[in-house]
Order: structure tokens, then C-alpha cells, then sequence
């Protein structure tokens, strides 16, 4: 039995408050959060870090269909397989980024959603539900 989930997807938003920093973010991409689901113990597992907090909780499946929803609307995602090798990163600030990125095991550092975005991208994972728009290549070809 393994204790963690072999996936979570994450999620990639505008957030729902506004913070002064978001101004120097990509449209669309000012926020990020993950979920699973834990087919161990048959439930949905949220995990954010919103309002200076983390947040981890399990969800109700009907929860996680209105996450679904909300995805297809408003939102881009990735769903991405962990990598369980341990990574530390000790002296990172610890927001919404980082927490994703230790979620899944990233051994690239990123600072930003859409830099977490690119990263993800360029490893080759993509979407499971469809997003608002036409999947485009935001990947920069830097």
C-alpha cells in the first residue's frame, strides 16, 4: 500500500482575490492548486495554499466534479504522474507554486504558476479534461 497519490492535477487560475503581486503575473496564470484522487481509501484530496495557509482536505466527489467544471471554464490543467525521487529546496519561499512543485516532485525550480506551467509542459505532460480555450503552446521558445 503506498500512501500517496501516484498523480494529482494541478490547476492553473487567475485565483479568486487579487493581490497586488499578481499584477507582475501572466493573465490566467496567478494561482495554482492540486487535486487527486486516492483510490486507496476512495476519496478526493484538495491541497492549496491560499491567504497565506495550506490547505489540505478531502473532497466529496461532487465537489470534485464542480472543480471539474470549473477547470473546463475558467481554468488550464495538467495532470502529472509524481516523481517519488525526494527533492529539497530549504531555503524556497513556500507558496502555491512550491507546494505543487513538492507535490509532485519537480526538480526544476519555478517561481511563478506559469513558470510551473512551461516546466510541466516541456516535460511532456498535458491536460485530461479540456480547457477553456483551444490548448495552445504557451511553452516560450526561450
Amino acid at each position: 500500500m503506498n500512501p500517496m497519490l501516484d498523480k494529482w492535477i494541478i490547476v492553473f487560475t487567475n485565483g479568486l482575490k487579487i493581490r497586488w503581486w499578481h499584477r507582475f503575473f501572466k493573465k490566467d496564470f496567478r494561482h495554482c492548486f492540486a487535486f487527486g484522487y486516492d483510490p486507496i481509501n476512495s476519496v478526493w484530496i484538495y491541497c492549496d495554499f491560499a491567504n497565506y495557509r495550506l490547505t489540505v482536505f478531502p473532497i466529496t466527489t461532487d465537489q470534485a466534479t464542480n472543480i471539474i467544471v470549473y477547470i473546463k471554464q475558467f481554468a488550464r490543467h495538467l495532470v502529472v504522474t509524481v516523481d517519488r525521487e525526494t527533492k529539497y529546496f530549504p531555503l524556497a519561499p513556500f507558496y502555491c507554486v512550491p507546494m505543487c512543485r513538492q507535490l509532485i516532485g519537480l526538480k526544476t525550480i519555478s517561481w511563478t504558476p506559469y513558470g510551473l506551467y512551461c516546466a510541466l509542459k516541456k516535460t511532456g505532460v498535458s491536460s485530461y479534461f479540456g480547457n477553456v480555450t483551444e490548448e495552445k503552446d504557451y511553452v516560450s521558445n526561450r
